[in-house]
């Protein structure tokens, strides 16, 4: 099923809403973000890599020479314990982690391609169309910028809200509580959506058909999205 970024947006307003602004990240500067763990997932690659070569050249004590006969006569010539089969397939299976880990950018990229930014009258959205829409959404007289990273280009990210997380920790029988930054991230023209939330916020909504917030909306105006 195939929308425009707009479309996506505006199916979620209530009737007594009006869309001020909708936008989407920058699939290429999200990715970024993920770097620092693919330099990680490649050295984890490389240790796990060594680990399976050495499990295999010692594999069941006879080396790769097992799994020419393996390969040669099947299992009913070849003897091995399971216990033989342990560390080459745990080691394997630390190969493909280390490579998934590798591509965490590719994974940041495709969710950032299917995350739509929106706001509206009454509210800040933030859609992720996957198989299924996953829609949150934040009341503007909840809202407040917190804070805000402007690049010299004018793009950047803001935070207008926090979210509360509490999880229990089993050993200290203490819960620990984490705050994650809610907000639009990797959006162009950083600015004037500021300027369109600040306006909405106070409830002075007419500086806010002369702020360019349609420009920044005809830039998603032939995107296309599936899914």
């Amino acid at each position: 099923m195939s929308f425009f970024p707009e479309d996506i947006i505006k199916s979620e307003l209530r009737q007594d809403e009006e869309l001020l602004w909708y936008g989407m990240p920058n699939p290429s500067e999200m990715a970024k973000k993920g770097l620092p763990v693919t330099i990680f997932g490649a050295i984890f690659t490389t240790v796990a890599f060594f680990m399976f070569s050495e499990a295999i050249m010692f594999f069941g004590f006879g080396g790769i020479q097992n799994f020419n006969l393996l390969f040669k006569y099947g299992f009913k010539f070849f003897r091995f314990s399971i216990g033989d089969l342990i560390f080459p397939l745990v080691s394997f299976l630390f190969v493909i982690i280390g490579i998934l880990v590798m591509l965490t950018p590719l994974w940041i990229y495709k969710r950032a391609k299917r995350t739509f930014y929106g706001v509206s009258n009454k509210r800040c959205l933030i859609i992720q169309a996957k198989k299924y829409k996953n829609i949150h959404s934040y009341d503007i007289d909840k809202v407040q910028i917190l804070n805000k990273l402007e690049k010299s280009d004018g793009s950047g990210s803001i935070i207008f809200a926090k979210e509360l997380n509490e999880s229990y920790d089993s050993d200290t029988h203490r819960r620990r509580t984490t705050y994650k930054d809610i907000g639009f991230y990797g959006i162009p023209n950083v600015r004037d959506v500021e300027n369109i939330i600040n306006y909405n916020i106070s409830g002075d909504n007419s500086p806010i058909a002369d702020t360019p917030n349609t420009q920044v909306s005809k830039d998603f105006q032939d995107d296309s999205v599936n899914y």
